[in-house]
């Protein structure tokens, strides 16, 4: 094979991987029974092991944190958007998520608060405001407006969590 094709074929393939990493997104909120952050890519199939991977490596994120919320005469979802511009593995900005997460969630009228979560792509130049809609309709999956819903799923992880360290 010429050096010039199997630079090319390495370039596609790096080409393939950046799509794949910018089209990855994790999500999770309280709502959710399963203790991981699911995951999903509208373009190419991704495996459970890819996604482990691609969290593991390090890359900049942008991050959508999302509040449901019920005042009894509508129900909304509140959004706030940050980007971590150093590269980082998943494990390396989990505080961060959570800080960031329960602040926003903080500054709601708990009162009115249903649910909350997050939604992750890793890659900070990824603009997640195009997403907004699409992200609620996946989180909606998962009945985010729904307070007894939330409350049971949060009873499950947290039997899983006891299970798990027994």
């Amino acid at each position: 094979m010429k050096k010039s094709t199997r630079a090319r074929q390495g370039r596609n393939t790096q080409r393939l991987r950046d799509d794949i990493r910018r089209n990855t997104f994790y999500m999770h909120g309280t709502m959710m029974a399963s203790a991981g952050a699911e995951v999903g890519n509208p373009k190419h199939t991704i495996t459970k092991a890819d996604a482990v991977a691609i969290l593991n490596r390090r890359n900049t994120w942008a991050i959508m944190i999302v509040v449901f919320l019920d005042n009894g005469l509508d129900q909304i979802a509140k959004l706030d958007h940050h980007t971590i511009t150093e590269h980082k593995s998943r494990s390396d900005i989990n505080a961060q998520i959570d800080q960031l997460h329960w602040d926003f969630v903080g500054k709601q009228n708990l009162n009115h608060v249903c649910s909350s979560g997050f939604f992750l792509v890793p890659d900070h130049t990824i603009d997640l405001q195009q997403s907004e809609r699409d992200a609620i309709r996946l989180f909606s999956l998962h009945k985010p407006w729904d307070r007894d819903h939330t409350e049971a799923a949060t009873m499950i992880r947290q039997l899983e969590r006891m299970t798990e360290a027994a």
